[in-house]
């Protein structure tokens, strides 16, 4: 399957590096020659479709972070290589607490990314906090994963609003002199 370097693709890496930075106990975890990395996708039901382009995604970014020599890992004193163990979770918030705890307690994985759904997202959150396995979420509405206050996970998400402040707050930050004296806006109709 071919498909351009897309935004997709892009947030892949991040997220891949993101997983293996944030965890601070997924690299001291590494059983010596390798960094395992599970991801429940689902590759069948009515999200494959997305399933497989987050499968290729993981892909891209494992082969490029391989390709540029795997990641340092100081405690073992040298870059290991990773590995990428998928699971399909069928598109189904009952079916990726199996899928994640398959890859937990038999493929050994030592970081998890997640699936695509933000209800599964936080299924897989709750299995991940239960084994103490770091979780990456990609989607999920902070407000739902926020008051659980999990140790394990990290959301890549965040509510538009505060997202939107930040101009403004640069803004506020500029000298008097330095700050747009006709500011617009533009947005898509």
């Amino acid at each position: 399957m071919t498909m351009e370097i897309s935004l997709k693709g892009m947030l892949a890496g991040l997220l891949l590096s993101s997983a293996l930075g944030l965890g601070g106990t997924v690299v001291a975890s590494a059983a010596g020659d390798e960094i395992v990395i599970g991801a429940p996708i689902s590759l069948t039901g009515p999200l494959a479709g997305d399933g497989k382009e987050q499968k290729w995604a993981y892909e891209q970014a494992v082969a490029d972070i391989n390709k540029a020599g795997g990641i340092m890992v100081k405690s073992a004193g040298k870059k290991l290589p990773v590995r990428l163990v998928v699971a399909d979770d069928e598109s189904s918030e009952g079916k990726v607490a199996s899928a994640l705890e398959n890859l937990i307690k038999v493929q050994k994985v030592d970081a998890l990314l997640s699936t695509h759904s933000g209800p599964m997202n936080i299924a897989g959150a709750i299995v991940a906090e239960k084994y103490k396995k770091f979780y990456m979420i990609t989607t999920a509405f902070p407000f739902e994963w926020q008051p659980l206050k999990l140790k394990y996970s990290a959301l890549f998400f965040f509510h538009p609003g505060p997202g939107a402040e930040v101009p403004f707050e640069i803004w506020d930050k500029l000298p008097a002199d330095e700050k747009p004296k006709h500011p617009a806006l533009v947005s898509e109709d």
